[in-house]
């Protein structure tokens, strides 16, 4: 189970609005709309603070992590492939990332002859 699903579904569980468990924990409401949505992961301390306010603890949310040994990967869960941007490629030697065009000379007035 997904970790902003365990956490919409203990709050719904208390019959608490997203403002109202923000309150209670001490936590941006707009943090906890992202942890429900799956945007973002909270940092522990959020995650013990949405625990305690919820009346479950912080040991609530463990459940979701998984050891991934033996254990199949969800699509989600999956690093995109490829290298990732703006990185040279493997095969190119070192420093021989793109270099930059120096900028093109500007025209000036004074020499056209106004």
């Amino acid at each position: 189970m997904h970790l902003g699903v365990k956490l919409l579904t203990l709050r719904e569980r208390c019959g608490w609005t997203q403002d109202q468990l923000a309150e209670r924990a001490g936590v941006p409401v707009g943090s906890i709309r992202n942890y429900e949505q799956g945007r973002r992961e909270p940092p522990w301390c959020a995650l013990f603070r949405l625990g305690e306010a919820l009346g479950v603890g912080g040991g609530a949310f463990f459940d979701t992590f998984r050891p991934c040994v033996g254990q199949p990967v969800e699509e989600s869960q999956k690093r995109p492939r490829g290298r990732p941007r703006g990185a040279p490629p493997a095969s190119a030697p070192p420093g021989s990332a793109k270099r930059r065009r120096p900028p093109a000379p500007q025209s000036d007035r004074r020499r056209r002859g106004r």
